[in-house]
């Protein structure tokens, strides 16, 4: 099967989107509140300061998927993260939430980031 054709096959179905999209606002609020305003990877509170070298950066939510969308094409298994976390997992792909929260936490300090 090639690329296009498994395309086809998953946006055929009906589950897959051509493009990344947020969970719908119901959910968000629902994730967040199970998260308790805190990133699913770093915990750090949404909106604290991390520091890499000189410079700062607020923590602001992102939508990412447990699943990749780049992946799966599917916009599915949401968790909130912060943009640094986000980014640092990119299109990994674990089998537990923990492998996931180990990664990108060594991955956090070997790029130096600090609250």
């Amino acid at each position: 099967m090639t690329a296009t054709d498994w395309r086809l096959a998953v946006y055929a179905s009906g589950q897959g989107s051509t493009r990344s999209r947020p969970p719908p606002k119901a959910e968000r609020e629902r994730i967040l509140a199970e998260q308790g305003d805190r990133c699913f990877y770093c915990d750090l509170p949404f909106g604290s300061i991390v520091s890499r070298g000189l410079r700062s950066t607020l923590l602001r939510v992102t939508w990412d998927h447990a699943l990749p969308f780049a992946l799966s094409g599917r916009n599915v298994y949401y968790v909130a993260a912060c943009q640094v976390c986000n980014n640092l997992k990119a299109t990994s792909v674990f089998e537990t939430a923990g492998q996931a929260i180990d990664a990108v936490r060594a991955r956090r300090l070997v790029k130096g980031y600090e609250p």
